[in-house]
Order: C-alpha cells, then sequence, then structure tokens
C-alpha cells in the first residue's frame, strides 16, 4: 500500500470512528451499568471491593400497608400485642425491633449483604440519561430518569458511599471494550 492508499483508508476510519462513536458510548454505558448492577446487586460491594454499610437495625414502625401480604402474616405472628378493646381486627401496624433489616427478612429479601433491591424500582429506573449529542463527543451519563428514584438513589448514596462508581477492574474491561471496538474499524479499512 502506498502513502496515498493509506491516507485514504486512515481518512475513512476516522469517519467511522467519528460517525460510530455515539453507538459505540451507547454501547460503553450500557456495559458499564450491567458491570456495576451486576457487582452490587449479586455482591454486595462498592467501588473499592469494601462491603457496603449492612441495612438498619434501629427499631422503626411498620404497617401491613408497606408490607407482601406473607411478610404481614409473619409480623403479625411474630408481634403479638392487645387489640384495642372491643377490636376484632387483625393488628396492621408494628415496630419491628430489628429495624429495616428485620423489614426485609420478613418480606424474604436478602439481607447478607445491602444491595439496594427491594422491588428493584431503583435499578429499573437507573438507564442511559445522556442524549445523542453528548454521545457524538464521547460522554454518556447514567442516571436515575424519574426525581422520586433519583431522590432515593442519592439519599442511598449519602448514607452508604457511591453506588453507581466503576471500580478499576470496570474501568479496564470497558476500556479494553472500546480499544477492540476502534481496532475493528480501523482493521475494516484495511489498516
Amino acid at each position: 500500500m502506498n502513502f496515498g492508499e493509506y491516507n485514504r483508508r486512515w481518512e475513512k476510519s476516522i469517519r467511522d470512528i467519528d460517525d460510530g462513536l455515539g453507538n459505540l458510548m451507547v454501547g460503553i454505558g450500557s456495559e458499564a451499568l450491567t458491570l456495576v448492577r451486576g457487582r452490587v446487586q449479586e455482591i454486595g460491594i462498592n467501588a473499592k471491593g469494601l462491603p457496603f454499610t449492612k441495612y438498619s437495625t434501629d427499631p422503626m414502625k411498620a404497617w401491613c400497608g408497606t408490607m407482601t401480604t406473607d411478610a404481614c402474616s409473619a409480623a403479625q405472628g411474630k408481634y403479638k400485642r392487645k387489640r384495642p378493646k372491643g377490636s376484632t381486627k387483625p393488628l396492621h401496624s408494628f415496630t419491628l425491633k430489628r429495624g429495616y433489616e428485620e423489614f426485609r427478612e420478613l418480606a424474604n429479601r436478602r439481607i447478607d449483604i445491602t444491595n439496594f433491591s427491594f422491588f428493584n424500582d431503583m435499578w429499573n429506573d437507573i438507564a442511559i440519561i445522556s442524549d445523542s449529542s453528548l454521545h457524538d463527543k464521547g460522554f454518556v451519563r447514567i442516571a436515575a430518569k424519574t426525581e422520586l428514584q433519583g431522590k432515593i438513589l442519592q439519599g442511598n448514596t449519602n448514607r452508604r458511599g457511591p453506588i453507581l462508581e466503576l471500580s478499576d477492574s470496570e474501568i479496564d474491561t470497558i476500556s479494553e471494550d472500546f480499544g477492540t471496538n476502534i481496532l475493528t474499524m480501523l482493521r475494516n479499512n484495511g489498516l
């Protein structure tokens, strides 16, 4: 290949990279979210490899309206109190002695790790929120889509540290994948 042919292939590769950068960034953002979500939900560790602090064991009020039917039944069996005089209705509010940890346990949710998953509303709301103009510039932003879940994510982050932060190994994985995609574009143009 002479210099002119090499130059044409190089220029086409640069155009292909520029034209494909937006899609590449969306793929990187999706991969980043998948990696973080898997690490946090399955292992319960932060980006530094440390476990998130455990769920609160401070006593808390709970009522059947915030529980699954099975959890409410379990709580009713565990916390027998006297009903108000003349009442025949089952007890629907409780003070859980082991707090939110017990609330999760009654609902058959994991308490061995902190994974920020109960109904998964927060996780299901987290997505790529940046637009194509940012993707085309090489940026991607991941956050909660709705204000409510954004506040929940922020509250959890304030209490337990960064949740959506990438670990060094996750950054390495994403960087390798990015490099592989760029090399593929170069090879497709004969470079």
